[in-house]
């Protein structure tokens, strides 16, 4: 990773933490680092999410909140993955996030948050980002996944939308 983006990413991490102490916070936008900062394989203690909100143990993504950097947490076939074993694997890793797959349409995943006040509102900025980004990077492992649309209530963290890896460049 290039010094600028070094302290690009040093300077929007120490922004959403100085700037998410409390939840009437106003949105603030990050930025998520592209694929030259994802590690291959690593370890998800660094992330700085509560152990309450977030389980590594069957998680295909994780995230270096330190290094600001993704991590494939363990190897794996994406020819063996299917729509249900990462939902399935996603609602593990975020016990108190839980989502639901409503469709698949061609390259997209269809996928809704009904009780989303966690997400937005409960995990600050960092920890609904690297939900977003994780969820969103496990979900297009799958072959033939290239979007995931999400669906649930706007809130001061999370906005729901289309989400591409490119999203998090």
């Amino acid at each position: 990773m290039g010094y600028g983006i070094k302290i690009k990413s040093f300077i929007v991490v120490l922004i959403l933490m100085l700037g998410c102490d409390s939840p009437t916070n106003p949105k603030s936008d990050t930025t998520i680092p592209n694929d030259s900062s994802i590690s291959e394989v690593g370890s998800a203690k660094d992330n700085k999410v509560p152990q309450s909100e977030y389980a590594s143990t069957d998680a295909l993504w994780g995230f270096d909140s330190n290094a600001f950097n993704l991590i494939k947490l363990r190897p794996f076939r994406n020819d063996t993955l299917t729509v249900e074993s990462v939902e399935k694997i996603i609602n593990t890793t975020w016990p108190r996030v839980q989502i639901r797959v409503q469709k698949r349409a061609n390259d997209t995943l269809f996928i809704s948050i009904p009780n989303s006040e966690i997400l937005t509102q409960q995990m600050g900025s960092t920890g609904a980002h690297i939900f977003m980004v994780t969820t969103t990077y496990s979900f297009t492992e799958i072959q033939g996944i290239k979007y995931v649309s999400y669906a649930f209530k706007v809130g001061d963290h999370a906005n729901p939308g289309i989400y591409s890896r490119g999203s998090f460049d």
